[in-house]
């Protein structure tokens, strides 16, 4: 039996049901971790929605707004700032090993 999941938004559970019925999806953890850092001369915070493990290792982080959102320009500041920082940290995960690797996936909850 999986874990229940929890969710930040309405949105969310429409792409979580997605995820959950790709055959490529062996992992996912919502609200994940919480970034931290500096944009531009602010200090931003964000937490992502959700995130994907693909049985291949690879991990895709999904944030969930909606359409009328997206352009909105600190929605779309805090995408980028975010898409920025999950590659700086893709970067550090290929530079462990991969026990390493293993281990934090294995750390996913089960779908």
């Amino acid at each position: 039996m999986g874990r229940l999941l929890a969710y930040g938004s309405r949105l969310e559970p429409a792409r979580i049901m997605l995820a959950d019925f790709a055959v490529e999806v062996v992992g996912m953890a919502t609200q994940p971790f919480r970034l931290v850092g500096s944009d531009g001369g602010r200090t931003r915070r964000h937490v992502p929605g959700i995130l994907l493990v693909d049985a291949d290792g690879g991990v895709t982080v999904v944030d969930v707004k909606a359409p009328d959102r997206l352009a909105d320009p600190e929605v779309q500041a805090v995408f980028a700032w975010t898409r920025a920082a999950v590659r700086r940290g893709a970067a550090l995960l290929d530079a462990l090993d991969q026990p390493a690797v293993g281990a934090l996936i294995q750390e996913m909850p089960d779908r």
